[in-house]
């Protein structure tokens, strides 16, 4: 998804795919609906974004959705910088409501080192439900090679797997 050309249904755009605002978790097309309003003529940047869209039934953790979502990526500013820099962004916005952006200077932004690709990606996996850049397996792709499984038919073998997630289910009948 991209703030500046996502909304509420998926598009086709430079033969990509955008995903709309609502496939992010905790996001619905009421918050979608909102941003869309807002950018009228396109956020400028990230300050320009967060005064737009805050306190306008958006606060501080929708927008670290829209954040670790890749969303804002298109502000040229990495995720941690914008989280870290997030609290910045909302006095700002609170400073220059109804008033002109001219009496209010924006803030420096402090930058950051970005978050491991790890962390990333498991963000990304809290936010969407399922990886979308990257995957936890890949790193072990030059050890995974594609077998013919009759040959192994009826042996023992090696099995690598990633357990994503596990559910204990406590029932009447113990095993």
């Amino acid at each position: 998804p991209d703030i500046n050309l996502s909304g509420s249904k998926y598009k086709i755009a430079d033969d990509k795919i955008l995903l709309p605002f609502n496939i992010i978790k905790s996001i619905g097309t009421g918050v979608s609906d909102l941003i869309v309003n807002a950018r009228k003529d396109g956020f400028k940047d990230y300050f320009d974004f967060v005064k737009k869209v805050y306190g306008n039934n958006i606060g501080d953790k929708t927008i670290e959705l829209l954040i670790m979502s890749g969303c804002l990526d298109s502000f040229g500013m990495n995720r941690r910088t914008m989280i870290e820099n997030l609290s910045n962004a909302i006095d700002y916005s609170e400073l220059t409501n109804g008033v002109d952006d001219a009496f209010v200077s924006v803030p420096d932004i402090i930058d950051y080192e970005e978050y491991d690709n790890e962390r990333l990606i498991r963000y990304e996996k809290s936010v969407f439900g399922f990886y979308l850049s990257d995957h936890p397996i890949i790193k072990y792709n030059n050890s995974i090679k594609l077998i013919d499984l009759k040959e192994f038919f009826d042996k023992s073998v090696k099995l690598y797997l990633l357990v994503d997630e596990m559910m204990k289910i406590k029932t009447k009948n113990t095993f």
